[in-house]
């Protein structure tokens, strides 16, 4: 109902047959025009030039991908690198702990048998 109160604020618009008429000559003469003169062929490239731009934009996102699978694979190639050198740092890290357990069990054994001597 307050679409009803909307409506009635403004008049009604009403056209005479005459301007009916014209629109319709108007409308119908018209797609039979560009048929026949010859300045229907610049419209037809106004079409491909908007599908290079779409090809521009098609193109523009094909090497954005390109470069964001380049830098993942640069970022792997890190992850793998790092890996590898945390697995190095580990194991020198155990050879390092094997060491000095064993530096500290020939101390202990040279301690004790030290004092049993005496």
């Amino acid at each position: 109902m307050a679409n009803n109160s909307k409506n009635d604020e403004f008049p009604t618009i009403r056209l005479d047959e005459e301007d009916r008429r014209d629109y319709q000559t108007k409308r119908q003469a018209a797609p039979s025009k560009p048929s026949t003169t010859p300045s229907s062929t610049p419209s037809s490239p106004s079409p491909s030039s908007n599908g290079g731009g779409n090809g521009i934009w098609v193109t523009l996102v094909a090497i954005v991908a390109l470069a964001a699978c380049g830098g993942c694979y640069y970022l792997y190639t890190l992850l793998e690198q790092q890996k590898a050198v945390a697995d190095q740092a580990e194991k020198r890290i155990m050879q390092l702990e094997n060491k000095l357990s064993a530096t500290r069990t020939k101390k202990l054994a040279s301690l004790r048998s030290r004092f049993r001597l005496r």
